[in-house]
């Protein structure tokens, strides 16, 4: 029993999305991980059967323990608790309660699995990764291209949701089902592991992902250092066929990589122009900006990470980074393509780690990736099959210095250390404990009831919000309004929930003649934006949303007229580089005739962004010619 529990995490969890929840991928994954674990803990509670304890087996369990302790450290002090319990919404992974999660779904492994199955985790595995990457083929020759927003066609992402996650993914995965074709000799096993290899890495290439191009250069490389040298010989003439193969489908299919290389060549060739004949470079900023959006967010993740003595130690908290980051925000990213993006991540794994637990989260994080390559030392003295677990786990440390984890390499990258714990321990013989008395049983059972419930509300009012805000933008406010209480009441501490609600109440008041109906509706929004505000004040999007709501409180009654000048204020204070939000209350302001409050925040915008077209001719609009008229 014990091990399908594992079997079933490393193979349903990437495969799992939801057509009815606000967030497709990562939140459904994230809700498997939470009743996975929450069964494997219930079935710890009551078993009273494990393998024997004993040797350095459980020794990986010292630093990630450490790792889960440094992280309860910086969710305590975080700018923000309940986003570092929970996670960033529609992010969800890298909350404190995902990592409680893996670290028990991780010691669950180190408990119960034998030697034996660690070879039938990898193919569960392999099984896993083969149905993602024939999806990611499907998605090249366009079966669901003109099924989503984004352009699968163009750059598949199967049931990871976005390419860079399915790369990420897929590179763990794919030296597993390479080293089974290596050791296999039953004719069937070598070709369901050829086609599963190469099918693996047709998902990574249609993703055109930059980091899985790094990673495909790396591997290789990585290979050569760690698998056996005589099985690599020994399997020579497959090698060469599979590299052949892969060779082919790349150069056949170069993708958006051409257009890639065509535009860094000429990039290259404009410099050396300018050099040549020493004149100034004319610009280009489409083609530049890709290229130092990143620099220019880690130069501000770094100003963050120095602002102070407690964010440099412990971090402003665990997903924090789209609240934090706003002071230090650089001024040139209004220069840039993405000038009007909100970064929820620095784009760098690491940065990420430094801001949101500090040196001492980074330190923990470390202790563990050295335990692991310890771990593997052992392992792989004993067990082949350590090294392309080894790999795979390898793949995501390099990775995430362009990115970052999510649901689905986030548990592998704490199950991998797990199984290579097992393949080095000496524990091969189950013992027995005595049986766990009827109260210790009954209040697991009490515990699993009580649990299971509140992720069920948590699944629930996030299906019920997506219903909403679907019945919302169809103009169905009434309805909507139904489905939003049920969501805030669901899960009363996700403050999106609350301030969309609000949003949308206002809009039904709007709507509706009965004076008496819009004085209730108004008094239900009022109280549903200060809960908003209330359970995250540092939140842009949330105040973003506030400022909109009582723009639209101020039309059925000019009392609140101040509010809205109010959270113009502090918006604008909490994103101060941001040249949108300056606009945009400036906007918000001048439906109201607070035209001299607008002028100011319209001239900010523009000192922001000086090529800011709309900002430029709202100011223009705004300025009195008749100073008679200016209130």
């Amino acid at each position: 029993m014990a091990k399908y529990i594992i079997f079933a995490s490393i193979f349903l969890t990437p495969l799992i999305f939801n057509f009815s929840t606000r967030e497709l991928f990562e939140f459904p994954k994230m809700i498997v991980i939470y009743v996975i674990s929450l069964i494997a803990f219930s079935y710890m509670m009551i078993s009273h059967s494990h393998v024997q304890k004993g040797g350095e087996r459980f020794s990986i369990m010292k630093p990630l323990t450490a790792l889960l302790a440094l992280n309860v450290l910086s969710t305590v002090f975080s700018l923000d608790v309940n986003t570092s319990v929970f996670g960033y919404y529609t992010r969800f992974n890298g909350g404190l309660i995902s990592l409680f999660s893996y670290t028990m779904l991780a010691y669950f492994s180190l408990t119960f699995l034998l030697k034996r199955d660690v070879a039938e985790s990898a193919f569960w595995l392999s099984l896993s990764s083969m149905i993602s990457g024939l999806y990611a083929i499907a998605q090249h020759l366009g079966i669901d291209k003109d099924f989503w927003v984004q352009d699968s066609q163009a750059r598949a992402f199967s049931t990871l949701g976005q390419p860079n996650w399915l790369a990420a993914y897929l590179l763990m995965t794919l030296p597993i089902p390479l080293y089974f074709l290596l050791v296999s000799v039953k004719r069937p096993a070598r070709i369901f592991y050829f086609l599963t290899t190469l099918i693996t890495f047709c998902g990574i290439w249609f993703t055109y992902s930059l980091s899985g191009f790094l990673g495909l250069i790396l591997l290789p490389i990585l290979i050569l250092v760690f698998f056996n040298k005589t099985l690599l010989k020994r399997n020579s003439k497959v090698i060469v066929i599979l590299i052949t193969a892969a060779l082919l489908i790349a150069i056949s299919q170069p993708g958006i990589f051409s257009a890639r290389l065509k535009s860094a060549f000429k990039i290259i060739a404009n410099r050396l122009t300018v050099v040549a004949s020493e004149q100034a470079p004319s610009q280009e900023p489409s083609q530049i900006d890709t290229s130092l959006i990143r620099l220019v967010v880690w130069k501000g993740a770094a100003k963050l990470f120095a602002s102070s003595l407690k964010t440099a130690l412990i971090g402003t908290g665990p997903e924090t980074f789209a609240y934090a980051f706003l002071p230090f925000r650089p001024l040139e990213l209004n220069q840039t393509t993405e000038w009007d993006f909100l970064y929820n991540k620095a784009h760098n794994y690491y940065l990420d780690l430094l801001t949101g637990t500090g040196i001492l989260g980074v330190i923990g994080y470390f202790w563990f990736v050295f335990a692991v390559i310890k771990l593997y030392r052992k392992a792989s003295a004993r067990e082949k099959l350590a090294a392309p677990l080894f790999i795979g786990w390898l793949t995501l440390p390099v990775t995430n210095f362009f990115g970052w984890p999510v649901v689905a390499t986030s548990l592998l990258f704490f199950i991998f250390p797990a199984l290579l714990a097992v393949l080095g321990s000496d524990d091969e013989k189950t013992t027995t404990s005595p049986r766990k008395s009827f109260g210790v049983k009954l209040g697991a059972l009490v515990l699993f009831v009580v649990t299971i419930k509140a992720i069920s509300n948590i699944f629930l009012a996030d299906t019920d919000f997506s219903k909403a805000s679907s019945l919302s933008k169809q103009g169905y406010f009434s309805q909507a309004n139904l489905k939003f209480s049920t969501a805030a009441a669901k899960n009363p501490v996700e403050p999106t929930y609350h301030r969309e609600y609000a949003f949308n109440l206002v809009q039904e008041a709007l709507s509706s003649p009965d004076e008496n109906e819009q004085i209730r509706l108004g008094s239900t929004a009022i109280v549903q934006a200060e809960t908003a505000y209330r359970l995250n004040p540092v939140n842009s999007l949330t105040l973003k949303s506030l400022l909109r709501t009582y723009y639209g409180l101020a039309k059925i009654d000019p009392i609140f007229e101040k509010e809205v000048e109010e959270y113009a204020k502090r918006v604008t204070a909490l994103a101060p580089s941001e040249p949108k939000t300056f606009y945009d209350s400036a906007l918000i302001l001048s439906y109201l005739d607070k035209n001299k409050e607008a002028i100011l925040y319209a001239k900010k915008a523009l000192l922001l962004k000086p090529d800011y077209t709309e900002a430029e001719d709202l100011l223009v609009k705004l300025s009195p010619t008749d100073k008679t008229k200016e209130r």
